[in-house]
């Protein structure tokens, strides 16, 4: 009997083999030394260091206020929707990004065909 792989379950894998946490780590260092990379932390470099200028009480209030105001006015600046657009844009609908995932996922359904094999023998 021929059970079909899902979705989920080579998901499920791709996850837990450490496969993701790998690519993860390998775009985060792509983006962080490409040029939208560095212009998203000089962006943000920006806006902190405007949100100081305007507020020098920042440095005397609780941290965890602090952190929570300078991210939602980040947050309102929309520069991390524009990084993702761009990140989407340059990474992850490039042919190569999406042959690599490809290539992963049909390893790992090889993989779960060939356990559900021998399970069935």
């Amino acid at each position: 009997m021929d059970e079909e792989i899902t979705i989920t379950e080579l998901v499920h894998k791709f996850k837990l083999n450490g496969k993701f946490d790998s690519l993860r780590k390998e775009i985060l260092t792509i983006y962080k030394n490409s040029n939208t990379g560095l212009q998203l932390k000089s962006k943000l470099e920006e806006i902190i260091k405007k949100e100081i200028d305007n507020n020098h009480t920042l440095f005397t209030q609780d941290r965890g206020k602090t952190v929570i105001m300078i991210s939602n006015i980040i947050d309102k600046s929309e520069v991390y929707n524009h990084a993702r657009e761009l990140m989407n844009d340059t990474i992850f609908m490039s042919k190569e990004f999406r042959t690599r995932v490809n290539i992963i996922m049909q390893e790992i359904k090889n993989d779960l065909e060939k356990i559900t094999e021998k399970g069935n023998t």
